[in-house]
């Protein structure tokens, strides 16, 4: 291969390892910065060009190569991203040991498709050049590998998505492969263009991979805050009934006054008819506008009244059997939102229902765990995939974050949520652990 053709060759490598190490900083640093942009450009370009120079003149001296590794990776994390002489050190030592594995990987997969030796892979051309290329995509794998592992966020990808998005890299590797074994055999100009071609893949799987990268965690992000949304508005709600059912109170108690009044009139004019009528219906309105009390929480009780008489108003019956201690701490307003969106599923899941109507609830205390069973009628089936369970209104988009705004909430809490179902009841388990419970 002539001088001109490799030293191109050369270049572009050091463009991709130049980008290599700056994405490696952002991954294991997250995004914290400290260089404005154009500064950053700026030690793009002289990382770059100092990796060319010594690649291209030095590329016999190994140490030299491994040294200057660590010292740009060093230079890059310390200058861009804030952190501590010890960390950069740290990152280059992390970012080397990538490389020296990524290199390590490459020659196996070139040495086992190709039934050569290390030593060939090393002496020839067309070999090293391939390892050059699929050592790129391996390291360009760990990094983002690196950066899942560092924000956290490996298990709540959605696998059906991020799947096919690792296996890109993975077949550019083989394709990059072979594209070079054949372009190799020959000097055409054909070859040429193919050579960049290929160094043209890695770049493609860069940009792709990061686009779609971004893509999915801004999906993942908008689902959360819908899930944030549902929350708010659930809370916001048992909030307002809470401030309603006070409100009622305090008219009860004002209209009180006045049929006391009217009480005395009836009693002294001896209309003991109209006084027994008269009471008879204020036991009535009394009994709708009270909370009734089931947990000495105040909240929580107006939150289970509300629902309760929503569910009586629909014809359901409630077999309720609640055990929660009266205060508990600041999660009150979490474990509302727990019980209205599972009260509400299961009120839905009732009025769909052309048989026997009912919800049965038992809350029970163990040391500081609280356990919850909710069992309810259902009209039809639920269309469940294996992985979620989808709600049956039309409006699916607007809809079926309930269930998983539970399973959020009760995560959040160090809980777990489970639920099962057959052709008539629909069951909903979750546990809380560890409640804070205020003592007197």
């Amino acid at each position: 291969m002539n001088i001109s053709l490799w030293a191109i060759i050369e270049a572009l490598s050091a463009l991709i390892e130049t980008i290599l190490i700056f994405m490696f900083a952002s991954a294991f640093f997250k995004e914290r910065r400290t260089l404005r942009k154009p500064l950053v450009l700026t030690l793009f370009l002289c990382v770059c060009i100092a990796k060319f120079l010594i690649s291209y003149f030095l590329k016999d001296s190994i140490l030299i190569i491994l040294s200057s590794t660590i010292l740009f990776t060093f230079i890059v994390c310390l200058t861009t991203r804030q952190c501590t002489v010890l960390w950069a050190v740290l990152s280059a030592f992390i970012y080397l040991l990538c490389a020296i594995g990524a290199e390590l990987l490459a020659a196996v997969i070139i040495s086992i498709s190709q039934t050569v030796t290390f030593q060939q892979v090393a002496d020839f051309t067309k070999y090293r050049f391939a390892a050059l290329i699929i050592m790129d995509l391996l390291k360009f794998l760990l990094i983002k590998i690196i950066m899942r592992l560092r924000v956290g966020s490996m298990e709540v990808m959605r696998s059906r998505l991020w799947i096919p998005l690792w296996m890109l890299p993975i077949f550019s590797i083989f394709l990059a492969l072979q594209f070079t074994i054949d372009a190799l055999s020959d000097y055409s100009p054909q070859t040429i263009t193919t050579l960049f071609c290929i160094f043209g893949l890695v770049l493609i799987n860069m940009a792709v991979f990061s686009i779609m990268e971004e893509l999915i965690r801004r999906s993942e992000k908008d689902k959360r805050l819908a899930l944030l949304d549902a929350q708010v508005a659930a809370q916001r709600d048992y909030i307002l009934q809470l401030t309603e059912n006070r409100a009622q109170i305090r008219q009860m108690s004002h209209d009180f006054k006045q049929h006391v009044h009217m009480f005395r009139s009836l009693c002294e004019m001896g209309q003991f008819d109209e006084l027994s009528d008269s009471l008879a219906k204020l036991t009535d309105w009394q009994h709708d506008v009270t909370p009734v009390v089931l947990t000495d929480n105040p909240m929580l009780d107006a939150l289970l009244s509300a629902k309760r008489n929503l569910a009586k108003k629909n014809h359901i019956q409630c077999h309720w059997d609640i055990q929660v201690p009266p205060q508990m701490s600041d999660l009150t307003v979490d474990i509302c939102a727990l019980f209205g969106n599972a009260l509400d599923n299961a009120i839905e899941a009732c009025m769909r229902s052309d048989k026997e109507r009912f919800i049965h609830m038992r809350v029970s205390m163990y040391k500081t765990n609280m356990l919850t069973v909710i069992e309810n009628t259902i009209g039809e089936r639920p269309q469940y995939d294996g992985t979620f369970l989808h709600t049956l209104k039309n409006d699916k988009d607007s809809h079926g974050l309930g269930l998983i705004s539970m399973q959020a909430t009760a995560r959040s809490l160090g809980g777990e949520l489970s639920f099962e179902f057959d052709e008539n009841v629909f069951r909903l388990l979750f546990s809380i652990p560890r409640i804070p419970i205020l003592h007197d």
